[in-house]
């Protein structure tokens, strides 16, 4: 990461932008730990830097800034007046979007904290999603799911080629976890 070489990075959509310069890869994976979280220029710049050792060169706020603005003129970053109130990590009391709970009652399609269109992947995840209001402890959204999917649940997995491979059994404490970590890091869970 801190020569030249070229690095590739892909946003949610699919897109995808090389990278060469040492810098602006550490920012990129800075924006990449920390999503769906909003970073400031300020923290974005340090923890570049501290990606890269703490060694950056003196126009690194130059070289940024203007990253930034390329990328954000191309709809691949976006700034923000103040950060959206959303965690990544989910407290003892879960809790996602009001509008995202209610939008999951009708169909795949939810609106995250960020005013982006996501898509739960099924039934199952509409239901969790729903468990999550604030008022139940991450134990009751566990007993809740297994007192309706029983106490496994079948992950259905795919390849690194993207094609169906053998589907994974997980109790309903870990299919708890992972789909908490899957919603923060769509952006809705709420702080």
């Amino acid at each position: 990461m801190t020569d030249d070489s070229a690095m590739e990075f892909e946003n949610q959509d699919g897109s995808r932008v090389t990278v060469t310069n040492p810098l602006l890869k550490a920012a990129y994976l800075c924006l990449g730990r920390a999503w769906p979280r909003a970073l400031s220029f300020g923290e974005l710049l340090d923890g570049a830097g501290a990606l890269l050792g703490g060694r950056h060169t003196d126009d690194a706020e130059k070289v940024l800034t203007e990253a930034m603005f390329i990328l954000a003129c191309s709809g691949e970053v976006s700034f923000l007046l103040s950060r959206p109130f959303l965690l990544k990590e989910a407290t003892e009391y879960p809790q996602a979007s009001l509008l995202a709970r209610r939008q999951a009652q009708t169909g795949p399609l939810v609106t995250n904290l960020l005013h982006q269109t996501v898509q739960l992947e099924d039934d199952r995840t509409r239901d969790f999603l729903q468990l999550l209001d604030g008022a139940r402890t991450i134990d009751q959204i566990t007993a809740e799911m297994t007192e309706k999917f029983g106490p496994t649940i079948q992950v259905d997995q795919k390849d690194s080629a993207g094609k169906p491979a053998d589907p994974l059994l997980l109790s309903t404490r870990e299919s708890v976890q992972r789909s908490l970590a899957m919603v923060g890091k769509l952006g809705l869970l709420v702080a």
